[in-house]
């Protein structure tokens, strides 16, 4: 029971900050209102879907990138849909404005211990991040199962700096490059 008590705090101490500070940017707006409602619905799933996945969420020039794992094609079809029109409802002014991108794995969910590992891995990527050199990079990111997803608007070099910054750290399996890419 201890053991249980002290994953569970630990999970809930290290669970990913994903806030942003507030800015006058009308697209930084957006993606802030887009991350915070997506996750709001993603949290609130029907008990049996819930139950049978584990989806996170991380937006970047409002595209919605959604990664994680559920059991099956149908689950991950309802949570598509789902997500869609909880979104079109909450944010009508932003409905022609985003995209939803779905690298969600048809598995049985990782399990608590993983999850914990994942946050302590964003937390490694974090302080990666926080390099001088990088810190001006405007770069998203989610960790699952030892998975980086990098998400931002940057140029080619960006890029390769960041990518080969953080395939250093121990404990990423694989990189996941979803940029969109500037002229330098």
């Amino acid at each position: 029971m201890i053991k249980k008590t002290l994953l569970l705090l630990i999970f809930t101490l290290t669970l990913p900050l994903h806030a942003q500070l507030i800015d006058d940017d009308p697209c930084t707006r957006a993606d802030q209102e887009l991350s915070f409602r997506a996750r709001n619905i993603l949290a609130h799933l029907p008990l049996e879907l819930s139950r049978n996945s584990y989806i996170l969420a991380q937006v970047n020039n409002q595209r919605i990138l959604l990664v994680g794992q559920t059991r099956d094609a149908a689950m991950k079809n309802t949570i598509l849909e789902l997500l869609q029109k909880k979104l079109q409802e909450s944010t009508p002014h932003l409905t022609n404005n985003f995209s939803i991108e779905s690298n969600i794995e048809l598995t049985t969910p990782i399990e608590v211990q993983r999850r914990i590992a994942d946050n302590l891995l964003y937390l490694s990527v974090q302080r990666v991040l926080a390099n001088a050199v990088l810190r001006n990079y405007a770069v998203n990111f989610i960790v699952v199962d030892a998975k980086l997803y990098l998400m931002g608007v940057l140029t080619p070099v960006q890029a390769d700096q960041i990518v080969t910054a953080l395939s250093e750290l121990r404990g990423v399996n694989k990189i996941i490059k979803a940029f969109e890419y500037i002229n330098s």
